[in-house]
């Protein structure tokens, strides 16, 4: 898994970035080699100003489903990821299982008999 992070108005320390990987690791270990990229983009909306302002996007690209994109808001940079990485899990396990269910047939889609 690659992961990448990159920040706007938002100051990264050592500590942040452990959190990122340790919470990544342990949320999409499960799904193994599907998960090829992570790109994580923290941004702080409206500068010094505070308030509700701290912003998390995480991009996954799945093997076999395509990209799974999560947006968060919050009050600090370590509460926003990890709502984001909780979310990011659950969307990333439902994708692969309707990637994995087999197709059925519609009674809207089925042809009208003669």
């Amino acid at each position: 898994m690659k992961l990448s992070i990159r920040t706007r108005s938002v100051e990264i320390n050592d500590d942040l970035r452990d959190l990122i990987c340790k919470r990544l690791g342990f949320a999409l270990d499960v799904f193994g080699n599907n998960i090829s990229t992570v790109s994580v983009y923290l941004s702080d909306v409206n500068g010094p100003r505070g308030g509700v302002d701290k912003r998390c996007q995480i991009t996954v690209a799945v093997r076999g489903v395509g990209d799974v994109l999560v947006r968060e808001r919050g009050f600090t940079p370590e509460a926003v990821v990890t709502v984001a990485i909780r979310r990011l899990k659950h969307l990333v396990s439902k994708a692969l299982r309707q990637a994995q269910r087999p197709a059925t047939e519609s009674i809207r889609r089925m042809p009208i008999a003669a």
